[in-house]
């Protein structure tokens, strides 16, 4: 890893974009859903996520992070999609997101589901079907491997009912709030963080 944070960062951030940005455009650019997708995963973002999967790959084995990326890539649009249905009025009902028009303002709240559902499965599409993408990936096993985690950690076992805890917030008022609170970040956000550097390595 280099020794300047800030560049490491930065290089990485700009790695991740690149790639995101040919896996959009691998479809035609002008149907609503694309620009969609591509408004929301490709509006900034810090990639905590993606950037951990790749420090860990290298902390394992120097020099071998490319081989992550699919695995990276595949949880940033995981993610995207659940900041995509965070936003919509039926959850949290934000109107802006990195500093731009949320999914839903930009264009409709269907249209915004369904951007969502659509970085979801493509996310799995990518781990399973890496090849037209990218140069270097894990094999079939390991791939498998992947899905089974990554998939865990953003549905029911995971962030998915970290998210239903959050639209649960009478329970704050009991006196188990805080244990409900720490309950529902470890599997909001937690499980997605840990799963991102179980992936690299």
């Amino acid at each position: 890893m280099k020794s300047n944070l800030v560049q490491y960062l930065n290089d990485e951030r700009t790695r991740i974009n690149e790639y995101l940005g040919i896996i959009l455009n691998q479809f035609d650019g002008n149907r609503e859903l694309i620009q969609a997708m591509e408004h929301s995963l490709l509006s900034g973002g810090k990639r905590l996520r993606p950037i951990l999967s790749l420090a860990a790959a290298e902390a394992c084995k120097p020099d071998s992070e490319r081989i992550a990326l699919p695995a990276c890539c595949a949880i940033e649009m995981i993610h995207t999609y659940s900041l995509i249905h965070d936003d919509l009025p039926a959850m949290d009902n934000d109107d802006l997101r990195r500093g731009v028009p949320t999914c839903h303002k930009k264009f409709s709240e269907a249209t915004a589901i369904l951007a969502g559902d659509a970085l979801l499965t493509h996310a799995f599409y990518i781990l399973s079907r890496p090849e037209p993408i990218f140069e270097v990936f894990p094999d079939i096993a390991i791939r498998m491997q992947l899905i089974e985690k990554i998939s865990q950690a953003a549905g029911i076992m995971g962030m998915v009912e970290g998210q239903m805890l959050d639209m649960q917030p009478r329970k704050l008022n009991t006196g188990d709030g805080l244990a409900h609170l720490k309950h529902m970040h470890a599997l909001k956000t937690g499980k997605m963080i840990t799963v991102s550097i179980e992936s690299g390595a």
